[in-house]
């Protein structure tokens, strides 16, 4: 084993803007025994060069997803822990400590940790509603906005604040075909050899939203696609809320198409809206986000409708993916 007890992984590329922030935060840690592998993916904006700056130590991958940057990462650590966060991540100052201690206290069965992600202090105002978005649990990412106190077992810890031990994930791998949801079938497999994933709500961590419509349709919409090859590979992780989203679209064009021809399809169509409406506002509502305030309520209903889409659009083509590819 090296000397330091952990390694924080960060799979990145062209993050320059977002990753001098995560180093920082690295930096003013409470607990300092600890090593920073940054996976770059040849970065064309200097990502890698600033990480080394920061005194990173910077390996390289050419696979062009997280899961393969994730795989290169495994193959070079050599402390007793590991854990993973990203460039747009700002880890508060206890986050290694946190982790060390609940691995430090932790029964053998046990092989990761992790806690919830909330968008950082500094966010944007577009930031925080799709935070009140994310914690309404109405966009199809349950896990990704709990918030609950306590330490308990979960099924997974997303990837952005997640520690394991290292001898039992050392012969574990990611699976490099898919393109989002692989700390979700990672964290599958660990459990499929009887080990235990626990949530603990003061491991946190600080994660920046998408700043704009475009870039939260394609995260949501890429976060469907890889649920959906993931589904098809590993099918005890479907549930029935997964293809909730993909039915939304397919309701959305019949009503469009059938609202002109008929009077009784308009008013079915426009009645399920208004029902629709009303129960995305009292999702949002009961949000648990620290960032909800009227504005904010107002600007996750809005934004849901979009959420929904696009996650339900990912879904659909992550199913017409593997049809394809059989």
């Amino acid at each position: 084993m090296a000397r330091n007890k952990l390694t924080v992984v960060i799979p990145t590329k062209n993050d320059r803007d977002d990753i001098a922030d995560c180093l920082i935060a690295l930096k003013k840690q409470t607990y300092k025994d600890f090593d920073i592998l940054v996976v770059d993916g040849f970065s064309r904006d200097g990502t890698d060069v600033i990480a080394k700056r920061a005194g990173a130590t910077v390996v390289y991958e050419n696979i062009g997803s997280r899961a393969g940057a994730m795989n290169v990462a495994l193959k070079n650590i050599k402390t007793q822990y590991w854990a993973s966060t990203d460039a747009d991540c700002i880890p508060p100052e206890t986050w290694v400590a946190d982790i060390v201690e609940a691995l430090d206290s932790s029964q053998d069965n046990i092989a990761g940790v992790g806690g919830p992600n909330y968008a950082p202090k500094n966010a944007t105002f577009f930031e925080k509603c799709v935070d009140v978005l994310f914690f309404s649990k109405i966009t199809g990412q349950a896990r990704y906005g709990m918030n609950k106190s306590g330490v308990f077992d979960t099924d997974h810890n997303p990837g952005c604040n997640a520690g394991y031990k290292t001898a039992l994930t050392k012969d574990m791998w990611f699976e490099e075909y898919l393109p989002t949801a692989e700390d979700v079938v990672f964290d599958y497999k660990l459990r499929g050899r009887g080990k235990k994933i626990l949530f603990a709500s003061w491991i946190a961590m600080f994660h920046h939203r998408r700043k704009t419509v475009r870039g939260l349709f394609k995260q949501l919409y890429h976060y469907g696609k890889g649920r959906a090859i993931a589904n098809t590979h590993y099918p005890a992780l479907k549930t029935r809320m997964h293809p909730i989203p993909s039915l939304f679209v397919f309701w959305l064009i019949a009503g469009v198409i059938a609202s002109p021809i008929k009077f009784w399809a308009w008013a079915i169509f426009s009645f399920s809206l208004i029902i629709y409406l009303f129960g995305i506002s009292m999702g949002c509502l009961e949000s648990t986000s620290h960032y909800k305030t009227p504005l904010t309520n107002f600007g996750a209903i809005l934004l849901a409708p979009i959420a929904h889409v696009a996650w339900g659009l990912g879904y659909i083509a992550g199913y017409v993916h593997e049809l394809r590819n059989r």
